[in-house]
């Protein structure tokens, strides 16, 4: 990229914020709708379901998920009903539903963690603690109470199953950007020529392409971008701004990627980006109705992350398998599994 171009020069994009609340709600009306198609659209790769009543059993993993979720779905189609709701902080909600269910009231509680319009981690659980939905201080020197994504990181204590290192690399995103499906639409109303390039960003990280000049219909041959992304932000900014020489590059098309929807510690995957097409250059909105889309391909190397998700999951393999051990012992009254709602 040319030493011209840098933050100052760059035309600010206004950049929407997620109602987690809202999103929550969506994704309560899903279940009760049984609609796991959108469902499975909205969970990380790695999502993480765990008990609300004991956090230590959980599993790993989108297809996982899916299997409560579809139980959950199928059994209480439009049975989910008196919703109380709280936000904990800026990416987590709780919720508790009731349903009847045979003649029996179940009581319900989901807890969800976010990344943008991703779910991390869903709590899950039948008849949640009476503090379920109170906002509690944290704990002295605990340090899950940051405000962090590593959620699952945090509350890991020793000893560890899987090999620790004792300092992780840093979170690395790779982007490969390629092209784009349909030409730029200008938003001047007089003619003039377009220089487009792509910049990246990350909280305040960023990275851009080089410039192409005179073009609408821009090829990127597979530029490589490196970020190194903060931990506690899995969303990327992707602009495709227009280059000019004396006054601010005005930004053309714009879009996000949420990176748990990658799988973690992967060579870069194909993903369609779609991008919103500005109105005029005159303002901030955007056209209705239209978009293009970004052909890229992306890796995030999150190495703390990565192995704090297989440390989970080495201990829950454990736990199940003890569990099955138990179970398999001649007993009167054989308590069920947490997953097991009813």
């Amino acid at each position: 990229m040319s030493d011209e171009v840098n933050v100052a020069d760059e035309e600010e994009c206004q950049v929407v914020e997620v109602d987690v609340m809202e999103e929550q709600k969506k994704l309560i009306d899903m279940v009760n709708a049984n609609d796991m198609e959108n469902l499975q659209k909205r969970l990380a790769a790695d999502a993480v379901i765990r008990s609300v009543i004991d956090p230590e059993k959980s599993a790993i993993g989108r297809d996982k998920v899916m299997v409560k979720l579809r139980e959950i779905g199928s059994k209480l189609k439009g049975k989910l009903t008196n919703r109380q709701v709280i936000q904990l902080d800026k990416k987590t909600t709780r919720c508790i539903c009731k349903a009847t269910v045979f003649g029996t009231t179940v009581v319900l509680g989901f807890e969800f963690i976010f990344a943008g319009l991703i779910v991390l981690e869903l709590g899950l659980g039948k008849n949640p603690p009476t503090d379920f939905l109170e906002i509690k201080p944290p704990e002295k020197n605990d340090t899950s109470s940051l405000d962090t994504d590593l959620v699952v990181t945090t509350k890991l204590e020793p000893p560890f199953l899987i090999p620790r290192p004792t300092v992780f690399p840093p979170r690395l995103v790779r982007f490969i950007v390629k092209n784009l499906d349909t030409a730029l639409i200008s938003p001047y109303k007089i003619p003039r020529p377009i220089n487009p390039y792509l910049r990246l960003a990350c909280g305040d990280v960023f990275a851009r392409t080089k410039i192409l000049f005179n073009t609408k219909t821009p090829n990127f041959k597979s530029e490589s971008l490196e970020i190194f992304a903060p931990l506690d932000n899995d969303i990327l900014d992707i602009t495709v701004l227009d280059y000019n020489a004396g006054r601010k590059n005005q930004w053309l098309a714009r879009g996000q990627f949420n990176l748990p929807m990658l799988k973690l510690c992967e060579p870069p995957a194909p993903v369609l980006i779609p991008l919103d097409i500005r109105l005029s250059a005159l303002s901030q909105e955007i056209k209705p109705n239209t978009k293009i889309t970004l052909f890229a391909e992306i890796s995030d190397i999150f190495m703390e992350r990565w192995w704090s998700l297989e440390e989970r999951t080495k201990r829950s393999e454990i736990d199940s398998h003890g569990q099955e051990e138990e179970e398999a012992k001649p007993q009167d009254s054989k308590e069920r599994r947490w997953w097991h709602l009813w």
